[in-house]
Formats: C-alpha cells, sequence, structure tokens
C-alpha cells in the first residue's frame, strides 16, 4: 500500500482546499465525494453541522473498515497522530472537515 501525500482528488476540485490527506486513492475519491454531497445537500444543511457529521461518519463507517471519527466547522484546530492511510483534513468552501480512523 502506498501512502498519497495530498488529496489528488480534491485538489481538483476549486471548492477544496487540502491541509493534509493520506488516504488510499480510492477511500480518497470516496472521502472527497461524500464530503461534496454533505456540504451541498439541502436537507443536511438546514438541520446543521452536526448532522453533516453524523451522515458522513455513519456513510464512512458503513463503507469503510473501522471507526471514523468526523469535526467540522469554520474555525477549529487539531493535532492527531495517525495511522498512514487514515487521515484526511480539508476546508470545504471555508468549512474545516477532518476526517480520520481510529482503531481497527
Amino acid at each position: 500500500t502506498t501512502t498519497a501525500p495530498m488529496s489528488l482528488t480534491a485538489e481538483q476540485h476549486d471548492d477544496f482546499e487540502v491541509q493534509k490527506v493520506e488516504l488510499e486513492e480510492e477511500d480518497d475519491k470516496f472521502v472527497t465525494d461524500l464530503v461534496e454531497k454533505a456540504f451541498t445537500d439541502e436537507e443536511l444543511e438546514s438541520q446543521g453541522a452536526a448532522a453533516r457529521c453524523t451522515h458522513i461518519r455513519k456513510k464512512l463507517n458503513e463503507n469503510l473498515d473501522g471507526q471514523w471519527h468526523v469535526v467540522t466547522g469554520k474555525k477549529f484546530a487539531s493535532s492527531v497522530a495517525n495511522e498512514p492511510t487514515f487521515f484526511y483534513c480539508v476546508k470545504y468552501k471555508g468549512n474545516g472537515v477532518l476526517i480520520f480512523k481510529c482503531g481497527v
């Protein structure tokens, strides 16, 4: 397995600003598409940030192994030690999005 130093998928979208992404290429595409859909879905938007995080986390847990954690917000800081290929941190239209896998 190889670790992508940056998100090749998110870099292709103008709305994404990559902070740090370490995911397998297939997972990177899945997560990037999931984040974009979660932020453009009108129903999730009306329910607020907690609903958006829950939606993303549930989809990750259903489709990728392990337990995933999701944080979104306009302003937050983080420091996370992570295993390679289990970390995703971007800004989408000014919203910070932090996703990481915890455990196996």
